[in-house]
């Protein structure tokens, strides 16, 4: 166990600002999603065994040694500065013990009961919302954790093999809708992060490797180059709300929150009308300055240069994500890490050299 947990050993620290005059000296704590990302390295790469995943729970809850011996509510601490919020510190320290000890299970488990993780922040996040826009940093805390759990629950589909070829390109286009929001409607990394480059650099990855796949899907299957998902039973819409609804979950009311809290902190994304409204703005979006109504110009041939163009418009997503991969590696510090990094990397140029070949 000690010599698989290595990879622990370059968790960053950051600073532990207490909230009262009662409250501890300021302090180091690591850095929680360090913790949940090396966790998921962990269960995918070494898939640890019983005797192995027990004791595991057992560091990684309060006081456990891959906390340094802080408190779980210490690592939620992190993100709470505001006084107003330390009311639910016990609440969020809960949910993330929680999330904690489940990435510490077998990867089939995991994304059962990811599903309950989300149900348990859609409570918190409700309830919280009852009280106030004073609660502002708990509420963008739910909110931080519950895109983390949605974005492990899609790429635990693939790891698990749930997908069929036909919905991968939604499955995509939630994994871009995720990275979306948590760059655009939340609280930036804090500066002291040892990992804040990583980190910032992993999200990009994941950013623009999401959109190069779901753009490139979406073009094959509109050309008819890969087969599109057929519905025996009911529609497409009651198919992608049965397959994503809980992820994409339901706008609560606004309560006493202003009309800027509730936009940004409340609104919905990925849902079904988005994708199609994406899906739409990919077919009209890729033929500007492409002289296709030329009256000695074959249909066939015109059909291939929409496609080239989306194609190559989907490549320079994948080239985007390339050069982030540079920027990952030389910011890593553990080998678990640089081998999660160069495997994106490898995925990166797969597909980037694939779509050539069909341009």
């Amino acid at each position: 166990l000690s010599t698989e947990l290595a990879l622990f050993e370059h968790c960053g620290e950051v600073s532990r600002t207490p909230l009262s005059p009662d409250s501890p000296q300021i302090r180091r704590v690591p850095y929680l999603f360090d913790i949940m990302v090396l966790l998921q390295l962990f269960s995918a790469e070494l898939v640890p065994h019983l005797m192995v995943r027990a004791p595991l729970k057992e560091l990684v809850c309060s006081r456990g040694n891959l906390l340094r011996g802080a408190s779980v509510e210490d690592l939620v601490g992190v993100f709470i500065t505001e006084r107003g919020s330390s009311y639910a510190l016990p609440q969020l320290g809960r949910l993330t013990e929680r999330l904690l000890c489940l990435l510490c299970q077998n990867r089939g488990r995991q994304r059962r009961e990811l599903v309950h993780i989300l149900e348990d922040c859609d409570t918190l996040f409700a309830s919280l919302c009852d009280r106030g826009p004073r609660l502002r940093q708990a509420l963008d805390y739910v909110a931080r954790i519950r895109l983390f759990v949605v974005e492990y629950f899609l790429l635990l589909g693939f790891e698990c093999e749930l997908y069929s070829a036909e919905e991968c390109d939604s499955v995509y286009f939630n994994l871009y809708q995720v990275k979306c929001e948590l760059l655009s409607n939340h609280a930036p990394i804090p500066i002291d992060v040892p990992s804040r480059e990583l980190h910032t650099a992993l999200n990009d990855i994941a950013l623009n490797l999401s959109r190069a796949l779901f753009e490139t899907l979406s073009a094959l299957q509109d050309f008819n180059v890969l087969p599109k998902k057929t519905f025996e039973l009911g529609t497409r819409k009651s198919w992608y709300t049965l397959r994503f609804g809980k992820l994409y979950g339901t706008t609560l009311p606004a309560l006493t929150m202003s009309a800027e809290q509730e936009r940004t902190l409340l609104q919905g994304y990925a849902d079904y009308e988005s994708y199609v409204s994406a899906r739409d703005m990919l077919r009209t979006g890729n033929s500007a300055g492409l002289e296709l109504d030329a009256p000695d110009l074959e249909l066939e041939a015109r059909e291939s240069m929409r496609l080239f163009a989306r194609l190559q418009t989907s490549r320079k997503g994948f080239l985007q994500a390339q050069k982030q991969c540079g920027v990952a590696s030389s910011a890593a510090s553990g080998d678990a890490v640089r081998r999660h990094v160069r495997s994106l990397l490898r995925c990166c140029v797969t597909n980037a050299l694939n779509v050539r070949k069909l341009c």
